[in-house]
Protein backbone atom coordinates (compact mmCIF):
# COMPACT_ATOMS: atom_id res chain seq x y z
CA UNK A 1 0.00 0.00 0.00
CA UNK A 2 1.24 3.42 -0.83
CA UNK A 3 0.62 6.78 -2.18
CA UNK A 4 1.38 8.02 -5.91
CA UNK A 5 3.13 10.99 -6.67
CA UNK A 6 -0.40 12.52 -7.58
CA UNK A 7 -1.84 13.60 -4.34
CA UNK A 8 -4.31 11.92 -2.26
CA UNK A 9 -3.95 8.81 -5.15
CA UNK A 10 -3.62 5.59 -2.79
CA UNK A 11 -2.57 2.25 -4.46
CA UNK A 12 -3.41 -1.03 -2.75
CA UNK A 13 -2.60 -4.48 -3.42
CA UNK A 14 -6.33 -6.39 -3.05
CA UNK A 15 -7.11 -9.95 -3.11
CA UNK A 16 -6.58 -12.15 -5.86
CA UNK A 17 -2.96 -9.67 -6.38
CA UNK A 18 -4.50 -6.99 -8.51
CA UNK A 19 -3.71 -2.98 -7.34
CA UNK A 20 -6.33 -1.06 -6.67
CA UNK A 21 -6.60 2.89 -6.68
CA UNK A 22 -8.11 5.11 -4.08
CA UNK A 23 -8.70 9.20 -3.94
CA UNK A 24 -8.18 9.45 -0.05
CA UNK A 25 -8.46 12.99 0.90
CA UNK A 26 -7.07 15.02 4.26
CA UNK A 27 -8.91 15.57 7.02
CA UNK A 28 -9.07 19.22 5.83
CA UNK A 29 -10.69 18.41 3.01
CA UNK A 30 -13.22 16.31 4.28
CA UNK A 31 -14.14 19.14 6.82
CA UNK A 32 -14.92 21.20 3.62
CA UNK A 33 -16.95 18.09 2.02
CA UNK A 34 -14.82 16.06 -0.15
CA UNK A 35 -15.17 12.14 0.34
CA UNK A 36 -13.09 9.31 -0.48
CA UNK A 37 -13.60 7.76 -3.69
CA UNK A 38 -12.74 4.25 -5.06
CA UNK A 39 -11.06 4.74 -8.51
CA UNK A 40 -11.12 0.98 -9.86
CA UNK A 41 -8.21 -0.87 -10.86
CA UNK A 42 -7.47 0.64 -14.47
CA UNK A 43 -4.32 2.92 -13.89
CA UNK A 44 -4.89 5.45 -16.49
CA UNK A 45 -8.40 6.31 -15.94
CA UNK A 46 -8.30 6.07 -11.83
CA UNK A 47 -4.90 8.69 -12.52
CA UNK A 48 -7.56 10.91 -14.54
CA UNK A 49 -9.95 11.17 -12.06
CA UNK A 50 -7.87 11.42 -9.27
CA UNK A 51 -6.51 15.06 -11.08
CA UNK A 52 -9.93 15.80 -11.78
CA UNK A 53 -10.81 15.45 -7.79
CA UNK A 54 -7.65 17.33 -7.08
CA UNK A 55 -8.53 20.20 -9.16
CA UNK A 56 -12.20 20.19 -7.65
CA UNK A 57 -10.27 20.03 -4.15
CA UNK A 58 -8.09 23.50 -5.38
CA UNK A 59 -11.37 25.40 -6.26
CA UNK A 60 -12.91 24.67 -2.76
CA UNK A 61 -9.48 25.76 -0.87
CA UNK A 62 -10.36 28.66 -2.68
CA UNK A 63 -13.98 29.01 -1.98
CA UNK A 64 -14.95 28.58 -5.54
CA UNK A 65 -17.39 26.00 -5.59
CA UNK A 66 -18.22 23.18 -2.30
CA UNK A 67 -17.01 19.63 -2.28
CA UNK A 68 -19.93 17.33 -4.30
CA UNK A 69 -17.88 14.39 -5.10
CA UNK A 70 -19.82 11.74 -2.80
CA UNK A 71 -22.01 9.28 -4.40
CA UNK A 72 -24.18 9.65 -7.30
CA UNK A 73 -28.10 9.03 -6.12
CA UNK A 74 -29.56 5.84 -6.11
CA UNK A 75 -26.03 4.69 -6.26
CA UNK A 76 -24.53 1.06 -4.34
CA UNK A 77 -21.89 3.87 -3.06
CA UNK A 78 -24.88 5.82 -1.68
CA UNK A 79 -26.37 2.93 -0.20
CA UNK A 80 -23.43 1.78 1.49
CA UNK A 81 -22.61 4.65 3.05
CA UNK A 82 -26.79 4.99 4.08
CA UNK A 83 -26.11 1.36 5.66
CA UNK A 84 -23.38 2.17 7.39
CA UNK A 85 -24.37 5.30 9.06
CA UNK A 86 -28.28 3.63 10.40
CA UNK A 87 -29.01 2.55 13.63
CA UNK A 88 -29.20 -1.09 12.71
CA UNK A 89 -25.56 -1.01 11.69
CA UNK A 90 -24.81 0.62 14.93
CA UNK A 91 -26.21 -1.77 16.63
CA UNK A 92 -23.75 -4.75 15.46
CA UNK A 93 -21.19 -5.83 16.92
CA UNK A 94 -17.78 -3.93 16.18
CA UNK A 95 -16.35 -6.86 14.45
CA UNK A 96 -19.05 -7.28 12.13
CA UNK A 97 -19.71 -3.97 11.23
CA UNK A 98 -15.56 -4.04 10.23
CA UNK A 99 -16.16 -6.91 8.48
CA UNK A 100 -18.78 -5.50 6.50
CA UNK A 101 -17.22 -2.41 5.59
CA UNK A 102 -14.17 -4.35 4.13
CA UNK A 103 -15.81 -6.27 2.16
CA UNK A 104 -18.73 -3.70 1.14
CA UNK A 105 -15.63 -1.28 0.13
CA UNK A 106 -14.17 -4.21 -2.14
CA UNK A 107 -17.72 -4.78 -3.60
CA UNK A 108 -17.53 -0.55 -4.55
CA UNK A 109 -14.75 -1.05 -6.33
CA UNK A 110 -16.63 -2.83 -9.24
CA UNK A 111 -20.20 -1.49 -8.30
CA UNK A 112 -19.93 1.48 -6.65
CA UNK A 113 -21.73 4.09 -9.63
CA UNK A 114 -24.13 1.53 -10.42
CA UNK A 115 -27.66 2.17 -9.70
CA UNK A 116 -29.23 -0.26 -6.97
CA UNK A 117 -32.17 -0.34 -9.04
CA UNK A 118 -30.38 -1.81 -12.08
CA UNK A 119 -28.64 -4.45 -10.08
CA UNK A 120 -30.50 -7.74 -11.21
CA UNK A 121 -30.42 -11.58 -10.00
CA UNK A 122 -28.24 -12.10 -12.68
CA UNK A 123 -25.75 -9.58 -12.38
CA UNK A 124 -24.98 -10.80 -8.52
CA UNK A 125 -24.98 -14.62 -10.33
CA UNK A 126 -22.25 -13.39 -12.56
CA UNK A 127 -20.50 -11.48 -9.81
CA UNK A 128 -20.26 -14.43 -7.54
CA UNK A 129 -19.38 -16.50 -9.66
CA UNK A 130 -16.31 -14.45 -10.81
CA UNK A 131 -15.57 -13.60 -7.37
CA UNK A 132 -15.01 -17.39 -6.46
CA UNK A 133 -13.06 -18.15 -10.34
CA UNK A 134 -11.03 -15.35 -9.21
CA UNK A 135 -9.96 -15.39 -5.36
CA UNK A 136 -12.10 -17.78 -3.89
CA UNK A 137 -15.02 -19.39 -2.52
CA UNK A 138 -14.23 -18.20 0.79
CA UNK A 139 -13.77 -14.49 -0.72
CA UNK A 140 -16.94 -15.15 -2.89
CA UNK A 141 -19.28 -16.15 0.15
CA UNK A 142 -18.06 -13.06 2.55
CA UNK A 143 -18.43 -10.78 -0.51
CA UNK A 144 -22.27 -12.20 -0.75
CA UNK A 145 -22.96 -12.25 2.71
CA UNK A 146 -22.01 -8.50 3.17
CA UNK A 147 -23.78 -7.45 -0.04
CA UNK A 148 -26.78 -9.43 0.82
CA UNK A 149 -27.04 -7.58 4.60
CA UNK A 150 -26.85 -4.33 3.04
CA UNK A 151 -29.43 -5.18 -0.06
CA UNK A 152 -31.74 -6.38 2.51
CA UNK A 153 -31.12 -3.17 4.83
CA UNK A 154 -31.90 -1.14 1.74
CA UNK A 155 -35.05 -3.42 1.03
CA UNK A 156 -36.39 -2.15 4.48
CA UNK A 157 -35.64 1.30 3.79
CA UNK A 158 -37.56 1.40 0.01
CA UNK A 159 -34.38 1.53 -1.69
CA UNK A 160 -35.82 -1.15 -3.94
CA UNK A 161 -38.58 -3.71 -3.60
CA UNK A 162 -36.42 -7.01 -3.70
CA UNK A 163 -33.17 -8.20 -2.73
CA UNK A 164 -31.74 -9.99 -5.79
CA UNK A 165 -28.61 -11.21 -3.96
CA UNK A 166 -30.88 -13.69 -2.41
CA UNK A 167 -31.75 -15.13 -5.43
CA UNK A 168 -28.15 -16.41 -6.13
CA UNK A 169 -27.15 -20.09 -4.86
CA UNK A 170 -24.28 -19.65 -2.37
CA UNK A 171 -21.85 -22.37 -1.75
CA UNK A 172 -20.66 -22.27 1.64
CA UNK A 173 -16.73 -22.71 1.79
CA UNK A 174 -15.31 -26.49 3.82
CA UNK A 175 -14.99 -25.76 6.97
CA UNK A 176 -11.53 -25.04 8.31
CA UNK A 177 -9.54 -27.67 10.16
CA UNK A 178 -5.84 -26.84 9.53
CA UNK A 179 -3.97 -26.93 12.81
CA UNK A 180 -0.48 -25.91 14.08
CA UNK A 181 1.74 -28.97 14.93
CA UNK A 182 4.20 -28.42 18.01
CA UNK A 183 7.16 -28.20 16.31
CA UNK A 184 5.93 -25.77 13.63
CA UNK A 185 4.62 -23.51 16.40
CA UNK A 186 8.31 -23.86 18.05
CA UNK A 187 9.63 -22.70 14.82
CA UNK A 188 7.76 -19.70 14.24
CA UNK A 189 8.06 -18.64 17.81
CA UNK A 190 12.01 -18.73 17.28
CA UNK A 191 11.80 -16.99 13.85
CA UNK A 192 9.50 -14.40 15.46
CA UNK A 193 12.80 -14.24 18.23
CA UNK A 194 15.29 -14.47 14.92
CA UNK A 195 13.63 -11.51 12.84
CA UNK A 196 13.22 -8.95 15.84
CA UNK A 197 9.83 -9.82 15.94
CA UNK A 198 9.65 -10.37 19.80
CA UNK A 199 5.46 -9.18 20.35
CA UNK A 200 4.63 -11.39 17.39
CA UNK A 201 6.06 -14.65 19.21
CA UNK A 202 5.11 -13.43 22.61
CA UNK A 203 1.97 -13.60 20.95
CA UNK A 204 2.03 -16.40 19.97
CA UNK A 205 2.87 -17.80 23.19
CA UNK A 206 -0.55 -16.51 24.27
CA UNK A 207 -2.53 -17.88 21.11
CA UNK A 208 -1.50 -21.46 21.71
CA UNK A 209 -2.15 -21.08 26.03
CA UNK A 210 -5.32 -19.08 25.87
CA UNK A 211 -7.47 -20.09 23.05
CA UNK A 212 -8.23 -16.75 21.93
CA UNK A 213 -8.53 -15.16 18.52
CA UNK A 214 -5.35 -13.15 17.34
CA UNK A 215 -7.84 -9.57 17.71
CA UNK A 216 -9.23 -10.63 21.22
CA UNK A 217 -4.90 -11.16 22.30
CA UNK A 218 -3.55 -8.25 19.81
CA UNK A 219 -5.75 -5.68 21.72
CA UNK A 220 -4.52 -6.72 25.33
CA UNK A 221 -4.36 -4.13 27.58
CA UNK A 222 -1.61 -4.13 30.35
CA UNK A 223 -4.46 -4.42 33.27
CA UNK A 224 -5.56 -7.58 31.52
CA UNK A 225 -2.60 -9.86 33.04
CA UNK A 226 -2.25 -10.26 36.47
CA UNK A 227 1.00 -11.52 36.54
CA UNK A 228 -0.44 -15.45 36.64
CA UNK A 229 -3.74 -15.58 33.76
CA UNK A 230 -5.25 -13.65 31.07
CA UNK A 231 -9.07 -11.60 31.31
CA UNK A 232 -10.23 -10.41 28.15
CA UNK A 233 -13.75 -9.76 26.54
CA UNK A 234 -14.24 -11.70 23.12
CA UNK A 235 -14.21 -8.12 20.89
CA UNK A 236 -16.84 -9.86 18.42
CA UNK A 237 -19.44 -11.40 21.28
CA UNK A 238 -18.49 -9.41 23.84
CA UNK A 239 -18.58 -12.91 26.20
CA UNK A 240 -15.89 -13.05 28.85
CA UNK A 241 -15.49 -15.64 31.80
CA UNK A 242 -12.91 -16.41 34.73
CA UNK A 243 -9.45 -15.57 33.75
CA UNK A 244 -6.86 -17.92 32.19
CA UNK A 245 -4.39 -19.09 33.31
CA UNK A 246 -1.06 -19.51 31.19
CA UNK A 247 1.21 -22.08 30.61
CA UNK A 248 4.79 -21.68 32.36
CA UNK A 249 6.00 -21.02 29.43
CA UNK A 250 3.99 -18.53 27.81
CA UNK A 251 4.07 -16.56 31.83
CA UNK A 252 7.91 -16.68 30.96
CA UNK A 253 7.67 -15.47 27.51
CA UNK A 254 5.07 -12.30 28.39
CA UNK A 255 7.48 -11.40 31.91
CA UNK A 256 10.25 -11.21 29.82
CA UNK A 257 8.51 -8.77 27.21
CA UNK A 258 6.82 -6.58 29.79
CA UNK A 259 9.65 -6.16 31.66
CA UNK A 260 11.92 -5.29 28.05
CA UNK A 261 9.32 -2.13 28.10
CA UNK A 262 9.71 -0.81 31.08
CA UNK A 263 7.10 0.44 34.10
CA UNK A 264 3.63 0.49 31.69
CA UNK A 265 0.29 2.01 32.84
CA UNK A 266 -2.65 -0.13 32.91
CA UNK A 267 -4.33 1.00 30.01
CA UNK A 268 -1.02 0.62 28.00
CA UNK A 269 -1.36 -1.91 25.06
CA UNK A 270 0.45 -5.30 26.09
CA UNK A 271 1.40 -5.99 22.45
CA UNK A 272 3.06 -2.85 20.32
CA UNK A 273 4.59 -2.99 16.78
CA UNK A 274 8.22 -3.85 17.79
CA UNK A 275 9.70 -1.19 14.97
CA UNK A 276 6.80 1.75 14.77
CA UNK A 277 5.27 1.70 19.01
CA UNK A 278 1.36 1.44 18.98
CA UNK A 279 -1.02 -1.16 19.06
CA UNK A 280 -0.10 -3.52 16.05
CA UNK A 281 -2.74 -2.86 13.20
CA UNK A 282 -3.97 -6.45 12.11
CA UNK A 283 -3.26 -5.93 8.01
CA UNK A 284 0.35 -5.25 9.57
CA UNK A 285 0.53 -7.92 11.37
CA UNK A 286 -0.51 -10.30 9.44
CA UNK A 287 2.25 -9.14 6.66
CA UNK A 288 4.70 -10.04 9.35
CA UNK A 289 3.20 -13.57 10.10
CA UNK A 290 3.45 -14.22 6.46
CA UNK A 291 7.09 -13.00 6.24
CA UNK A 292 7.82 -15.34 9.73
CA UNK A 293 6.06 -18.31 8.65
CA UNK A 294 7.90 -18.29 5.03
CA UNK A 295 11.10 -17.44 6.83
CA UNK A 296 10.07 -20.18 9.15
CA UNK A 297 10.02 -22.53 5.71
CA UNK A 298 6.21 -23.74 7.39
CA UNK A 299 2.67 -24.38 5.18
CA UNK A 300 1.44 -21.05 3.39
CA UNK A 301 -1.82 -22.38 5.10
CA UNK A 302 -0.80 -21.58 8.72
CA UNK A 303 -2.75 -18.60 9.81
CA UNK A 304 -2.50 -17.10 13.48
CA UNK A 305 -6.40 -17.51 13.80
CA UNK A 306 -5.47 -21.63 13.71
CA UNK A 307 -3.80 -21.50 17.02
CA UNK A 308 -7.54 -20.88 18.15
CA UNK A 309 -9.05 -24.25 16.55
CA UNK A 310 -5.33 -25.91 17.65
CA UNK A 311 -6.00 -25.51 21.57
CA UNK A 312 -9.39 -26.11 21.53
CA UNK A 313 -8.92 -29.69 19.59
CA UNK A 314 -5.83 -30.60 22.06
CA UNK A 315 -8.39 -29.26 25.06
CA UNK A 316 -10.76 -31.90 23.33
CA UNK A 317 -8.55 -34.72 22.90
CA UNK A 318 -7.47 -34.48 26.55
CA UNK A 319 -10.93 -34.31 28.22
CA UNK A 320 -11.99 -31.62 28.19
CA UNK A 321 -16.09 -31.71 28.16
CA UNK A 322 -17.78 -29.22 25.72
CA UNK A 323 -18.32 -26.45 28.36
CA UNK A 324 -15.06 -26.87 29.27
CA UNK A 325 -13.82 -25.38 25.89
CA UNK A 326 -16.83 -23.04 25.71
CA UNK A 327 -15.25 -21.30 29.22
CA UNK A 328 -11.74 -21.39 27.71
CA UNK A 329 -12.23 -20.13 24.01
CA UNK A 330 -14.98 -17.62 25.46
CA UNK A 331 -17.93 -19.05 23.03
CA UNK A 332 -21.43 -18.10 23.49
CA UNK A 333 -23.07 -21.07 22.65
CA UNK A 334 -22.06 -24.83 23.08
CA UNK A 335 -22.77 -25.36 19.13
CA UNK A 336 -20.06 -22.42 18.69
CA UNK A 337 -17.31 -24.63 20.55
CA UNK A 338 -18.56 -27.89 18.94
CA UNK A 339 -17.49 -25.45 15.68
CA UNK A 340 -13.68 -25.65 16.44
CA UNK A 341 -12.97 -29.02 17.62
CA UNK A 342 -11.88 -31.63 15.14
CA UNK A 343 -11.81 -35.17 16.21
CA UNK A 344 -8.89 -36.71 15.24
CA UNK A 345 -6.55 -39.80 16.32
CA UNK A 346 -5.86 -38.41 20.26
CA UNK A 347 -9.80 -38.39 20.62
CA UNK A 348 -10.17 -42.23 19.18
CA UNK A 349 -7.14 -43.32 21.79
CA UNK A 350 -8.24 -41.27 24.69
CA UNK A 351 -12.31 -42.54 24.76
CA UNK A 352 -10.76 -46.25 24.35
CA UNK A 353 -8.15 -45.58 27.19
CA UNK A 354 -11.81 -44.40 29.05
CA UNK A 355 -13.71 -47.65 27.75
CA UNK A 356 -10.84 -50.14 28.78
CA UNK A 357 -11.28 -48.56 32.21
CA UNK A 358 -14.52 -48.93 32.26
CA UNK A 359 -14.78 -52.32 31.37
CA UNK A 360 -11.90 -53.05 33.96
CA UNK A 361 -13.68 -51.26 36.69
CA UNK A 362 -17.19 -53.00 35.83
CA UNK A 363 -15.31 -56.17 35.91
CA UNK A 364 -13.64 -55.42 39.16
CA UNK A 365 -16.95 -55.17 40.65
CA UNK A 366 -18.43 -58.25 39.43
CA UNK A 367 -16.15 -60.29 40.50
CA UNK A 368 -16.26 -58.75 44.03
CA UNK A 369 -20.40 -59.52 43.88
CA UNK A 370 -19.49 -63.42 42.85
CA UNK A 371 -16.87 -63.24 45.77
CA UNK A 372 -19.32 -61.97 48.05
CA UNK A 373 -22.82 -64.09 47.17
CA UNK A 374 -20.52 -67.22 47.67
Amino acid sequence: MGEDKIRHLLIKRVAGGETAYFWNPSKTLRRLGMAAEALGRVESLAKQRAVQLNQLADEIRHGIRKGDNGPKPGSFSLLVAAFKASEEFRELGKRTQDDYGYYLGKVELDFGDTAVAAMTPLVWKEYYKRQKREVSITWAYHIMGASRSCLSWGVSENWLSKNPALDVVVQSPKKRTVQWRPEQAASYIEMAYELGWTSIAVMAFVFDSTAQSPVDVRTLKVRNYDGRAISNVRTKTGVTDAPIPLFPEAKAALDAYLTSRGTLPPEAPMFVNDRLGGQWVYSTLCKYHNLIREAANLPKTLQLQDFRRTAQTEAGAAGGTVDEIRGLARHSTRKAAEHYVHPDGRFIEAVQQKRLAARRKNRSKAGRMVIKSE
